[in-house]
């Protein structure tokens, strides 16, 4: 029923829940941090009147760089999916 509701009625999608535990195992971070997002995605695309999906990554280490690191989307050099 709550998901119906979410389907008929939201416009706006925030997904911002995530684990920062980089301890975790991978494949329970990927469960959490991707596959979550993911859902989180395929929810909003069901969505009748959806205007926005806001991401908030709490991935906020870019070890590959060095020297200053801008705020901005570097490419990966890995497809997400």
């Amino acid at each position: 029923m709550d998901k119906q509701i979410l389907i008929e009625e939201a416009d706006i999608f925030l997904n911002c829940a995530a684990s920062v535990d980089f301890n975790a195992k991978l494949h329970d971070a990927i469960g959490i941090n991707v596959n979550g997002t993911l859902r989180m995605m395929d929810l909003a695309k069901q969505a009748k009147k959806v205007k926005n999906f806001v991401h908030v990554s709490t991935c906020y280490v870019n070890s590959d760089k060095q020297g200053w690191i801008e705020e901005e989307i570097y490419d990966s050099p890995v497809n997400a999916r």
